[in-house]
């Protein structure tokens, strides 16, 4: 057959005058061709899908030309200005983004390696904490960035967890009806352990109880209202200072009986030996937990 394949070629969005060369007729006739097969409004959705793919692939390569040349000008100024520099965090910007293919812009590694160096200037061990402030690269991100100019990442210790406070944990989480944020809160333990621990022991924990009011909020409004906070402070002003609102602050002391009967409840069961009647933890309380 003379037109073997060619519908295959039209639904490609193969161009018609290509098409029309293979075959060893005119564009018009292949365009003829398309109309007679009922394929017309196909070909020109194909057609454009493949223009728009041909234009980012120009764009593509225009793209890598223009990094190439901006590359030659950095390199330059690196070997010519930066390299012999006493300043570690031009030199170590450069340096990286010279020699890696990185989507970090200039400002943010500059600012990094500004953290790093300040870092080391004081004696400080520069953790991911540290270096990440004001730059939005991630912690994981931070260590490949450091690793790739030679720089070590000070990694700190967390200090175990003890067998007394995975107790408190898997009790808090099963005896009582708080939240993964109030039992954090209460517990003084990092979230993140929490976590761990509770699915290590394949123990359902609630995530928020909900997304204006927990136990924890309650809780902090009862120690304000306790500590003479309201005499000194607004309401509007204490509503702020636990970043909630004055509406939340209302729904918490008109319900305090209940509320705080829970809370005191909770505190109870993982602390079995506190003899504080308080909906919160006391500063003496917390001081105790820290040593």
């Amino acid at each position: 057959m003379k037109y073997q394949n060619l519908s295959r070629q039209i639904r490609a969005g193969v161009d018609s005058s290509e098409i029309a060369t293979k075959y060893g007729v005119t564009r018009q006739r292949i365009e003829q061709k398309i109309n007679d097969l009922n394929l017309y409004k196909l070909y020109k959705a194909k057609r454009e899908e493949r223009k728009k793919k041909k234009k980012e692939k120009i764009l593509a390569i225009k793209s890598r030309e223009g990094r190439k040349v901006l590359r030659e000008i950095f390199q330059f100024v690196y070997e010519r200005i930066y390299k012999n520099t006493n300043k570690l965090s031009e030199r170590k910007t450069l340096e990286y983004f010279l020699f890696t293919e990185t989507r970090c812009s200039l400002s943010k590694l500059e600012r990094l390696f500004s953290n790093y160096e300040k870092a080391i200037n004081s004696e400080e061990e520069p953790s991911q904490i540290k270096l990440s402030k004001g730059t939005n690269i991630t912690y994981t991100y931070i260590g490949k960035i450091l690793k790739r100019v030679g720089l070590k990442l000070f990694l700190k210790r967390n200090k175990p967890i003890s067998e007394e406070e995975i107790e408190r944990i898997k009790v808090s989480s099963r005896e009582t009806g708080l939240s993964l944020s109030d039992i954090t809160y209460f517990t003084e333990i990092k979230e993140y352990i929490v976590r761990a621990v509770c699915k290590r022991q394949k123990i359902k924990i609630k995530s928020h109880h909900n997304q204006y009011f927990n136990y924890k909020l309650a809780s902090q409004i009862y120690e304000a209202k306790d500590s003479g906070y309201f005499k000194e402070f607004s309401k509007e002003e204490v509503a702020q200072l636990l970043n909630t609102s004055t509406k939340t602050i209302d729904y918490a002391l008109e319900n305090r009986k209940l509320i705080e009967k829970v809370i005191s409840q909770s505190l109870k069961v993982i602390y079995p030996e506190r003899k504080e009647t308080t909906p919160y933890l006391t500063q003496t309380e917390r001081k105790a937990l820290k040593n």
